[in-house]
């Protein structure tokens, strides 16, 4: 038992710094801090599924969630009875 602990704490305590190819999932996976490439154009996919939403609907989330945020402080700072 202590060999097979002390086997897994020392693959564990290698994290996600340690590199195996049998660890890549998909086909042509991206790396972390590497440019991505869609149809051979150089390209970045940070917003990734916001790209699917309109402007007038990411407006009435973010006035959303601040008015959640605005209630929540004001209930727990003042008005809390």
């Amino acid at each position: 038992f202590e060999q097979v602990y002390l086997d897994y704490a020392t693959e564990y305590l290698k994290g996600p710094m340690y590199h195996n190819d049998l660890k890549v999932q998909g086909f042509l996976p991206e790396y972390p801090g590497d440019p991505m490439f869609k149809q051979g154009k150089m390209t970045s996919n940070v917003v990734g599924n916001l790209k699917t939403f309109s402007s007038n609907e990411l407006a009435f989330f973010a006035v959303l969630f601040f008015a959640i945020g605005l209630y929540g402080t004001l209930m727990f700072w003042w008005f809390d009875p």
